[in-house]
């Protein structure tokens, strides 16, 4: 008769959960002191003020110390029916997607500790532009697919766009998003979030881009067991912070941009007076008969033998 795995209980008082030990690896693990386990993320930020009292992560972090992992994450190769590449194969080399660890090592120590981490999208503006800005970021995802409204099919940025102008981008090969930013709970207040958005300027794999955009939100994967109120008033704090940090809107979109200089316009413009979010839709890039076309034409391109 097998033995029943050995139980641990969720460290949040009022959850109560009963998780066997052999699947922990799916729960969290609090990165301040390694001392305490959660079944989830959300059961970890409710109870931080009492956990917070005992925990040994260190009080004042020096900035130095905060180090950045990254890494490209890697396409499958897929063939369609026709042994042809598939639409996403063949123009998969526009969009690379970045991964990237936030990591905490003290000055001396050989011992890196992971306390959050970043995901970025890397658009090629002329690799994209070739095979249609709109329609390769509408094929992405929701998120890219409002970000490419922003701009015109040929990539440039559409005119009257706040302080943000299309000549900001005349010099930059490549458009760079942040989909995801993640301290984790017991790291947080004490500005690393903000000093890794200037360490991600540094990153070689963004190829010396000046601009980050993002669309601030509340991460799925923090939102479990939230209730809508209580989701909303999370994601107006994540804008806050983003604003604080001197993004500033694009066009009145949910969209901000970081710029690298601190000479750029953006950085001019106060908190209380970044422009306004309108919930409304931009002006179509294409028709609907050009867009046809175009596809039409792409198609019958990917299927000749020459």
């Amino acid at each position: 008769m097998e033995s029943e795995s050995p139980q641990s209980q969720c460290d949040n008082a009022s959850c109560g959960n009963q998780v066997p030990s052999s699947i922990w690896s799916s729960g969290v693990l609090c990165s301040g002191c390694s001392g305490a386990r959660y079944c989830a993320a959300p059961c970890q930020e409710v109870s931080w003020a009492s956990h917070k009292a005992i925990c040994t992560v260190p009080k004042s972090v020096k900035l130095g110390e905060i180090r950045l992992h990254c890494k490209i994450e890697e396409e499958d190769e897929d063939e369609d029916e026709d042994g042809y590449d598939s639409d996403e194969d063949m123009d998969s080399t526009c969009i690379k997607n970045i991964s990237v660890d936030i990591e905490y090592k003290p000055f001396g120590s050989n011992t890196a500790v992971k306390i959050g981490y970043a995901r970025l999208v890397l658009v090629d503006i002329e690799k994209t532009r070739s095979v249609g800005f709109f329609f390769r970021l509408d094929d992405e995802s929701d998120e890219l697919s409002n970000f490419a409204v922003l701009f015109d099919d040929e990539g440039p940025l559409r005119p009257n766009s706040g302080c943000w102008q299309p000549e900001d981008f005349d010099e930059q090969d490549y458009l760079v998003v942040l989909t995801e930013l993640v301290v984790d709970i017991p790291w947080r207040e004490q500005g690393i979030g903000r000093s890794v958005f200037q360490k991600l300027f540094k990153l070689e794999q963004l190829h010396g881009s000046r601009f980050i955009f993002a669309w601030p939100t509340a991460w799925a994967s923090s939102i479990q067991k939230e209730s809508t109120a209580a989701y909303s008033a999370k994601c107006d704090r994540v804008v806050k912070f983003f604003q604080k940090s001197a993004f500033r809107r694009v066009v009145n979109s949910r969209f901000f941009c970081l710029a690298n200089d601190i000479r750029h316009a953006s950085h001019s413009i106060p908190l209380d007076q970044d422009a306004p979010y309108h919930d409304s839709e931009l002006p179509p890039t294409i028709t609907l008969e050009e867009a046809q076309r175009y596809m039409d034409e792409r198609y019958m391109a990917q299927r000749m033998p020459f």
